[in-house]
């Protein structure tokens, strides 16, 4: 710019030669105008691509923590169901236990003649509860509360028939010999173990459809 001032009255000569210097100027000043702005796309691209890959690196650790989540939770739901399935294995051996004791009550009240003999029917009586006890001590450990106590109260009632026909049938020869009234006796205590047998059934039931619920 300098030079341009010392020949400013240089005539035509001087006014080409600063032409032709501003031109390089422009030409120069295009160019550097088109290096900054490719310079300026390169860094939006760059820019760009770096949120892109912020953006799937976010999304990317947001679907490792949904699979964490989901690992634990199906974790956790098959414990669950584990136990549940325990819960529902040993409330079915109390219940088919009582089903047992029931038939062979059933069988004492439809005794007639010499059909079914005191001894053996005592010894069937005796073996088919301590059955009873033995599926309530075994399954226990996968009862929840309140099945616990409801195959609980079975394993008493099971008691409480056996020492009920000893006494009945102590001094007979065929089951057929008992009198109506201890029969009718047989008969309501048949009916409480259909009690309790019906409420391990509900629980069992309930817990099914707690389950099938969806979460």
């Amino acid at each position: 710019m300098l030079s341009l001032s010392k020949q400013a009255g240089g005539g035509a000569k001087s006014c080409q030669r600063k032409a032709e210097t501003i031109d390089m100027s422009s030409e120069i000043l295009i160019a550097i105008i088109m290096a900054v702005a490719s310079l300026l796309v390169a860094v939006v691209s760059l820019i760009t691509s770096l949120m892109s890959n912020r953006q799937n690196a976010r999304q990317l650790k947001e679907l490792e923590t949904l699979r964490f989540e989901l690992a634990n939770k199906q974790a956790a739901q098959k414990i669950s169901d584990d136990y549940l399935l325990n819960d529902l294995e040993a409330v079915d051996a109390i219940i088919q236990a009582i089903q047992r004791l029931k038939d062979m009550l059933q069988l004492v009240l439809n005794a007639r003649g010499e059909n079914l003999d005191s001894a053996s029917t005592l010894e069937d009586i005796t073996k088919i509860r301590q059955h009873i006890f033995e599926r309530y001590e075994a399954s226990l450990p996968g009862l929840k509360d309140s099945d616990a106590r409801c195959a609980h109260r079975a394993k008493n009632q099971a008691l409480v028939i056996e020492n009920k026909l000893r006494e009945y049938l102590h001094r007979t020869s065929y089951v057929s010999e008992l009198s109506e009234k201890q029969k009718q006796a047989i008969l309501d205590l048949r009916n409480g173990l259909t009690d309790s047998q019906d409420q391990l059934r509900d629980g069992k039931m309930t817990k099914l459809f707690q389950r099938l619920e969806p979460k």
